[in-house]
């Protein structure tokens, strides 16, 4: 089998057990009283989408296989320059388990805030006054939307 072929499927096995991971994760999250609209409802949905998306990676990644035999690669970008750009959502991904580590240190206000701000930075904005902008309007929208409107506990 081709190296490119067992990387994506390495990819998608790795994407399948994240997800299940924070299917798990989000069942924790209803203690929080009776209510259906429980904090771990919304991760419980990402997550379970997350899981149908890493699977239908998979299934894409097998027909690519037996269409092209194993000749082509099954990584669109896997030639010069690919390295790079999976190198970036790994850092992203990377930044996005620090905010949920640090979600119940500095608490959801905070540590969203403090997320927006370095991911916007490195995603290029160098506008300071945008970069400010963004994370304090998404922040006190996502608290407004799920905290008021939603009665949801958020940590």
């Amino acid at each position: 089998m081709p190296v490119p072929f067992i990387a994506a499927m390495l990819e998608s096995a790795f994407l399948a057990a994240v997800a299940v991971f924070l299917l798990y994760q989000s069942s924790l999250l209803r203690d929080f009283g009776d209510s259906a609209l429980s904090a771990g409802l919304f991760p419980a949905i990402v997550s379970a989408v997350m899981l149908l998306f890493s699977l239908a990676l998979a299934v894409q990644n097998l027909r690519a296989y037996k269409r092209d035999g194993g000749n082509s690669p099954v990584f669109p970008d896997s030639g010069p320059g690919g390295m790079k750009r999976h190198a970036r959502a790994i850092l992203i991904f990377a930044l996005a388990i620090v905010y949920t580590v640090l979600l119940p240190i500095l608490h959801f206000a905070v540590a969203t805030a403090a997320f927006m701000i370095v991911f916007l930075v490195f995603a290029g904005e160098r506008r300071w006054w945008m970069v400010l902008l963004v994370a304090a309007g998404l922040t006190a929208a996502l608290q407004l939307m799920f905290g008021v409107l939603l009665h949801v506990m958020l940590p």
